[in-house]
Protein backbone atom coordinates (compact mmCIF):
# COMPACT_ATOMS: atom_id res chain seq x y z
CA UNK A 1 0.00 0.00 0.00
CA UNK A 2 2.58 2.16 0.78
CA UNK A 3 4.35 1.84 -2.57
CA UNK A 4 0.96 2.57 -4.64
CA UNK A 5 0.71 5.61 -2.50
CA UNK A 6 4.16 7.24 -2.97
CA UNK A 7 3.78 6.56 -6.96
CA UNK A 8 0.48 7.93 -7.51
CA UNK A 9 0.55 11.13 -7.92
CA UNK A 10 -3.00 11.74 -7.92
CA UNK A 11 -3.13 10.35 -4.58
CA UNK A 12 -0.41 11.87 -3.13
CA UNK A 13 -2.53 15.23 -3.94
CA UNK A 14 -5.81 14.84 -2.72
CA UNK A 15 -4.33 13.55 0.67
CA UNK A 16 -2.73 17.03 0.33
CA UNK A 17 -5.76 18.80 -0.50
CA UNK A 18 -7.79 16.89 2.23
CA UNK A 19 -5.15 17.91 4.96
CA UNK A 20 -5.43 21.33 4.19
CA UNK A 21 -9.16 21.26 4.48
CA UNK A 22 -9.10 19.75 7.64
CA UNK A 23 -6.31 22.07 8.77
CA UNK A 24 -8.75 25.27 7.59
CA UNK A 25 -11.55 24.24 9.18
CA UNK A 26 -9.82 23.70 12.72
CA UNK A 27 -7.80 26.69 12.79
CA UNK A 28 -9.81 29.44 10.07
CA UNK A 29 -11.67 30.88 13.34
CA UNK A 30 -8.18 32.02 14.83
CA UNK A 31 -7.09 34.06 11.49
CA UNK A 32 -10.47 34.93 10.06
CA UNK A 33 -9.72 38.52 8.44
CA UNK A 34 -13.47 39.68 8.96
CA UNK A 35 -16.14 38.50 11.21
CA UNK A 36 -17.84 36.44 8.42
CA UNK A 37 -21.68 37.63 9.79
CA UNK A 38 -20.60 41.01 10.10
CA UNK A 39 -23.02 43.58 7.83
CA UNK A 40 -21.31 46.46 6.23
CA UNK A 41 -23.62 48.24 4.16
CA UNK A 42 -20.85 50.90 2.31
CA UNK A 43 -18.62 47.96 1.10
CA UNK A 44 -21.58 45.86 -0.70
CA UNK A 45 -20.89 44.42 -3.98
CA UNK A 46 -17.34 45.55 -3.84
CA UNK A 47 -14.48 43.46 -6.48
CA UNK A 48 -11.90 41.42 -4.91
CA UNK A 49 -9.38 43.46 -3.75
CA UNK A 50 -6.51 44.20 -1.10
CA UNK A 51 -8.66 44.29 1.88
CA UNK A 52 -11.49 41.67 0.13
CA UNK A 53 -9.49 38.66 -1.19
CA UNK A 54 -13.00 37.44 -3.00
CA UNK A 55 -14.86 40.64 -2.66
CA UNK A 56 -18.28 41.29 -0.55
CA UNK A 57 -21.58 39.78 -1.12
CA UNK A 58 -24.73 42.22 -1.40
CA UNK A 59 -24.52 42.73 2.17
CA UNK A 60 -20.98 44.00 2.59
CA UNK A 61 -19.73 40.46 4.25
CA UNK A 62 -16.48 39.50 3.19
CA UNK A 63 -17.05 36.24 0.41
CA UNK A 64 -12.91 35.32 1.76
CA UNK A 65 -14.03 34.95 5.22
CA UNK A 66 -17.40 33.47 4.96
CA UNK A 67 -16.25 30.30 2.47
CA UNK A 68 -13.18 29.97 5.74
CA UNK A 69 -15.92 29.71 8.40
CA UNK A 70 -17.95 27.54 6.19
CA UNK A 71 -14.97 24.83 5.60
CA UNK A 72 -15.92 24.33 9.46
CA UNK A 73 -19.84 23.66 9.28
CA UNK A 74 -18.94 21.31 5.75
CA UNK A 75 -16.48 19.28 7.70
CA UNK A 76 -18.32 18.58 10.37
CA UNK A 77 -21.18 17.78 8.66
CA UNK A 78 -19.57 14.80 6.18
CA UNK A 79 -18.02 13.68 9.61
CA UNK A 80 -21.04 13.21 11.32
CA UNK A 81 -22.53 11.68 7.91
CA UNK A 82 -19.99 9.50 7.69
CA UNK A 83 -20.42 8.65 11.48
CA UNK A 84 -24.38 7.93 10.72
CA UNK A 85 -23.57 5.91 7.73
CA UNK A 86 -20.82 3.57 9.03
CA UNK A 87 -22.83 2.89 12.41
CA UNK A 88 -26.32 1.92 10.35
CA UNK A 89 -24.02 -0.20 7.76
CA UNK A 90 -22.04 -1.82 11.10
CA UNK A 91 -25.60 -1.96 13.02
CA UNK A 92 -27.95 -3.69 9.98
CA UNK A 93 -24.97 -5.11 8.34
CA UNK A 94 -23.14 -6.84 11.37
CA UNK A 95 -27.40 -8.43 13.08
CA UNK A 96 -27.90 -9.53 9.46
CA UNK A 97 -24.43 -11.91 9.94
CA UNK A 98 -24.76 -13.05 13.75
CA UNK A 99 -28.41 -13.63 13.58
CA UNK A 100 -28.33 -15.03 10.30
CA UNK A 101 -31.68 -17.41 9.49
CA UNK A 102 -34.96 -15.54 8.34
CA UNK A 103 -33.49 -12.25 9.78
CA UNK A 104 -30.40 -12.19 7.61
CA UNK A 105 -33.21 -12.96 4.91
CA UNK A 106 -35.22 -9.78 5.65
CA UNK A 107 -32.54 -7.14 6.46
CA UNK A 108 -30.64 -8.34 3.25
CA UNK A 109 -33.75 -7.89 1.21
CA UNK A 110 -34.09 -4.17 2.42
CA UNK A 111 -30.62 -3.42 1.76
CA UNK A 112 -31.04 -4.36 -1.59
CA UNK A 113 -34.13 -2.93 -1.86
CA UNK A 114 -32.07 -0.03 -0.84
CA UNK A 115 -29.31 -0.39 -3.09
CA UNK A 116 -31.75 -0.72 -6.44
CA UNK A 117 -32.62 3.14 -5.94
CA UNK A 118 -29.97 5.56 -7.25
CA UNK A 119 -28.38 7.41 -3.76
CA UNK A 120 -28.42 10.67 -5.04
CA UNK A 121 -32.52 10.75 -6.29
CA UNK A 122 -32.92 9.03 -3.16
CA UNK A 123 -31.57 11.49 -0.90
CA UNK A 124 -33.69 14.40 -2.63
CA UNK A 125 -36.51 12.33 -2.47
CA UNK A 126 -35.69 12.05 2.09
CA UNK A 127 -34.96 15.94 2.07
CA UNK A 128 -38.33 16.71 0.24
CA UNK A 129 -39.84 14.34 2.72
CA UNK A 130 -38.21 15.08 5.72
CA UNK A 131 -37.90 19.10 4.82
CA UNK A 132 -34.75 21.40 4.57
CA UNK A 133 -32.12 22.00 6.91
CA UNK A 134 -28.63 20.73 7.19
CA UNK A 135 -29.72 17.93 10.08
CA UNK A 136 -32.43 16.63 7.61
CA UNK A 137 -29.84 16.36 4.68
CA UNK A 138 -27.59 14.59 6.70
CA UNK A 139 -30.37 12.18 7.51
CA UNK A 140 -31.20 11.90 4.20
CA UNK A 141 -28.05 10.88 3.04
CA UNK A 142 -26.89 8.27 5.78
CA UNK A 143 -30.30 7.09 5.13
CA UNK A 144 -29.40 6.42 1.03
CA UNK A 145 -25.67 5.28 1.98
CA UNK A 146 -26.01 3.13 4.38
CA UNK A 147 -26.86 -0.29 2.43
CA UNK A 148 -23.22 -0.49 0.79
CA UNK A 149 -21.52 -0.61 4.06
CA UNK A 150 -24.39 -3.20 5.90
CA UNK A 151 -23.55 -5.54 2.65
CA UNK A 152 -19.45 -5.12 2.98
CA UNK A 153 -20.50 -5.93 6.88
CA UNK A 154 -22.37 -8.52 6.70
CA UNK A 155 -20.10 -10.48 3.81
CA UNK A 156 -17.54 -10.23 6.03
CA UNK A 157 -18.56 -13.20 8.11
CA UNK A 158 -18.50 -15.97 5.82
CA UNK A 159 -15.01 -15.28 5.34
CA UNK A 160 -14.24 -14.90 8.84
CA UNK A 161 -15.47 -18.41 9.22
Amino acid sequence: MNFYLSTRWSVRLAIIIIVLLVITAITSHWWLPYDPQAIELTQRLLPPNQQHWLGTDHLGRDIFSRLLAATRVSLGSVILCLILILSLGLIIGGSAGLLGGKIDQILMRTTELFMTFPTSILSFFMVGVLGTGLTNVIIAIALSHWAWYARMVRNIKPVAQ
